[in-house]
């Protein structure tokens, strides 16, 4: 995924933070408790068990495409949203070796 696309999901990430003070100090002391018998940084596995959260509460809510759920949330601009999407998805036919016309048959866009 581009870094511009990740931007959307970055400031999602950043409002559950925000809106989730007490679940995130928990997993915070949840990183300290159990980050060092998993072999990881305390702050690495914390950003692990916030992303965790935040992607249970996104599939609790029926979000099903991450990126265009961000994209359409905080993209104001209709037009940029689009080609943002579109852009994102014609790496993917890039990625996985296919036509873009392809790609779009196979996703029935």
């Amino acid at each position: 995924m581009a870094k511009k696309e990740f931007n959307y999901i970055e400031l999602g990430i950043e409002e559950f933070i925000k809106n989730q003070p007490k679940l995130v100090e928990d997993l915070a002391h949840r990183a300290e408790n159990e980050s060092s018998s998993l072999g990881l940084g305390v702050e690495e596995y914390h950003e692990q068990l916030v992303l965790t959260a935040y992607m249970d509460k996104l599939s609790k809510e029926g979000i099903q495409n991450i990126l265009e759920y961000h994209v359409a949330r905080y993209e104001k601009d209709p037009i940029r949203a689009r080609e943002v999407i579109t852009d994102y998805h014609k790496s993917q036919a890039d990625a996985l070796g296919i036509s873009w016309e392809e790609y779009k048959i196979l996703n029935r866009f």
